[in-house]
Formats: C-alpha cells, sequence, structure tokens
C-alpha cells in the first residue's frame, strides 16, 4: 500500500542537491514559459509540481527553496508581461495565493513524507519482532516454519540434502533454579551468539521456545552434518566453561534427501521438525551431552553417538 503512495521513490537514490537544481532548473523553465506565451496561458498551476517533487525527494528547506524560487520565476514572467503588481490589487493577491499554495504544497509533502518514513520504519520494527525472539534475535519458530519450507522447495527441485539439527539445553532449569532466570537469559544469549558464530552464513539458526533451538543448514549431507554439529558443540561446551554454567547439550539431526532423490519426495517443516525433535529426545534419553541422528527421507536407520 505504501509502495503506491510513493510514486517519486526512485529520487531516493538521487543526492538531495541534485533534485534541488533540477526543479528549480523546471521553475525556472516555466517563468520563461510563462514571458513567451505571457502569463494568461495558465501554466502557473504547474509550479506546485516541481515544489512537491523537492520537498518529497530532498526535504522541507529544499521544498520551500524551490518554492520561493518558483514565485521569483511567476513575479518575473508577470512583470515582463508588463503587468504592474504595485498598483493591482488583482495582481497581488493572486501572487500571495501562488505563494501560499507552494509553501502548503511543499510544507504538506514533506510533512507526509517525514510520516511514511516513519509509518514503514514502524512496520519494519513490527515484522521484525514477528520473526525474531526477542531475548536472542534469533528467528522464532513461526518464521522457521516458513524458511524450512522455502528450503525444502529448493532442495526439491535441486536434489541437494537438507539438515536440520534441534538443540536441547541439558541442565538449564539447574541454572534457572539456582543461579536466577537473568542467569538463565545469559545462558541462551550465549547459545544463540555462539551458533551464529560459528555455523554458515547460509545456514538458520532459531529459538523455538525455552532452551530448544534449532539449526537449518541447506546442502548438508549426513557427514557434512557430522562435522558441523560437532564443531558447534565443541564451542557450545568452550561458552558454557567460560562462564561455568553446567550446561550441554542433547542434538537430535535428521537429513533430508541427497543427490539425485527424486522430486516431490522431500517431507512437509513439521514432519521434519517432529522427526529431528524425537531424535533429540532419543540422546536425552541415553543420558544427552549427545547427538542423535533420526530416519531421514532415504529410510537410513537412525544412530547415536556421543560428542565428548
Amino acid at each position: 500500500m505504501l509502495r503506491l503512495l510513493r510514486p517519486l521513490s526512485p529520487l531516493d537514490r538521487v543526492p538531495p542537491a541534485f533534485v534541488t537544481a533540477g526543479m528549480t532548473g523546471i521553475v525556472a523553465g516555466l517563468g520563461w514559459l510563462d514571458h513567451v506565451f505571457g502569463t494568461r496561458a495558465g501554466l502557473s498551476v504547474l509550479y506546485p509540481v516541481p515544489v512537491a517533487i523537492a520537498a518529497w525527494a530532498a526535504g522541507r528547506q529544499n521544498g520551500l527553496l524551490v518554492a520561493a524560487t518558483a514565485m521569483l520565476a511567476w513575479l518575473l514572467a508577470d512583470l515582463a508581461s508588463g503587468a504592474s503588481l504595485a498598483f493591482s490589487s488583482v495582481a497581488t493577491q493572486q501572487l500571495l495565493g501562488h505563494v501560499v499554495l507552494c509553501v502548503i504544497v511543499a510544507l504538506t509533502v514533506s510533512a507526509l513524507r517525514r510520516t511514511l518514513n516513519a509509518l514503514e520504519a514502524a512496520l519494519e520494527r513490527e515484522r521484525t519482532i514477528a520473526r525474531h525472539d526477542p531475548l536472542t534475535g534469533l528467528v522464532n519458530s513461526r518464521a522457521f516454519r516458513g524458511i524450512i519450507d522455502a528450503e525444502l522447495t529448493r532442495a526439491s527441485r535441486t536434489g541437494a540434502p537438507l539438515t536440520l539439527a534441534y538443540l536441547d539445553a541439558d541442565g538449564f532449569k539447574g541454572v534457572n533454579d539456582t543461579l536466577g532466570h537473568s542467569e538463565g537469559d545469559r545462558v541462551l544469549r550465549a547459545v544463540a551468539v555462539t551458533l551464529l558464530h560459528v555455523l554458515r552464513r547460509t545456514d538458520t539458526v532459531a529459538r523455538l521456545g525455552g532452551d530448544e533451538f534449532a539449526i537449518l543448514m541447506p546442502e548438508t549431507s549426513r557427514d557434512d552434518a557430522i562435522v558441523a554439529l560437532a564443531k558447534a558443540r565443541d564451542a557450545l561446551a568452550r561458552a558454557m566453561a567460560a562462564d561455568g554454567w553446567p550446561v550441554t547439550f542433547s542434538v537430535g539431526a535428521v537429513v533430508a534427501g541427497a543427490l539425485g532423490t527424486p522430486a516431490g519426495t522431500f517431507p512437509l517443516a513439521d514432519s521434519l521438525i517432529a522427526e529431528a525433535d524425537a531424535a533429540m529426545f532419543t540422546a536425552k534419553r541415553r543420558g544427552g551431552d549427545r547427538v542423535a541422528f533420526g530416519a531421514s527421507v532415504q529410510g537410513l536407520q537412525g544412530d547415536l553417538f556421543g560428542l565428548r
């Protein structure tokens, strides 16, 4: 909707000084045409147009500057046509009317631009809040499912493998109970920072709720996932030890597809998450602090290994 209200948005890429100079040149040209054809040609109604453009693209002050130039051009064209404004109340009223109109246009358009900018910024903040966890800044559960759907669609076309890992913090409740929730929040933020630092930029890290996190790794086979998750868990272990937090991580992972997988054989996001979640509980039942792989699309048997 806002884009429909911003037909002049391409001018945002033009420096304000250039816009102001261009609009000043246009009003000067209108003044010359007024002189050539006479003010009765009615070209004065066009003066607010460059004023509005300048106010929109270059701000209120530049809009008022172009408005002043427009009034000067109109006055000079009128004088050149033989009018005597000093003794013509009608002409004086016309001039004042044009001055007021152009000033109102400059002020109104610049105020509208500021309002639209503020509204767009507010909407962008709302979109960010709606898609991200406020504590860690990670993608939230709802947005994460949309990302999984998009990556599954892409993977179904290319046949590339896709790995989803589900992480649960072992011992996190004890941190909250003994050290307080503020310390627990520090743990969660440390997990987020560590995962974002150690994983690829193409991977997506999400907080699904509580002490549960997820990692989506496009174009990642089972062997690649083993290496990546080992690296991530090592980094998490160092981060927890650095602050003396007795927290480890149970990880469930599932691989969807592989090179040569027929199109349309990839699962839905919810089923992929459920399978990774089940694998995580398998790791937790075996004592935690380890990674379990669930059955993938290819029907691989679930397996379990510890990362000490």
